[in-house]
């Protein structure tokens, strides 16, 4: 059984056509009280460094690595908000 409550939210670059390719960063949250809204935002904010760090463009001046880091970190923060969306949701239940 996976236990949610333990989970880590990992921003993971899979398929972008980037140096990151396959890269990924743990973002910790388990200090965070995620029925609270600011804690929320806090983790929130480390998903958003995460990405940005994961999907950073190698050549700020090749266009196409910007488009690129730019749909790196698009579907980067998607797929962590499905993780926090679900996360949130167990740990509601679970109150």
């Amino acid at each position: 059984m996976i236990r949610f409550a333990n989970m880590i939210i990992t921003i993971a670059v899979l398929g972008a056509a980037t140096a990151a390719q396959g890269a990924s960063i743990a973002v910790p949250h388990t200090d965070l009280n995620l029925h609270s809204a600011s804690d929320r935002e806090i983790l929130n904010a480390r998903v958003e460094r995460a990405a940005r760090r994961v999907c950073a463009p190698g050549n700020a001046n090749d266009v196409r690595e910007l488009m690129a880091s730019r749909n790196c970190y698009r579907t980067a923060m998607s797929s962590a908000q499905t993780r926090i969306a679900a996360l949130v949701s167990v740990k509601l239940a679970a109150k």
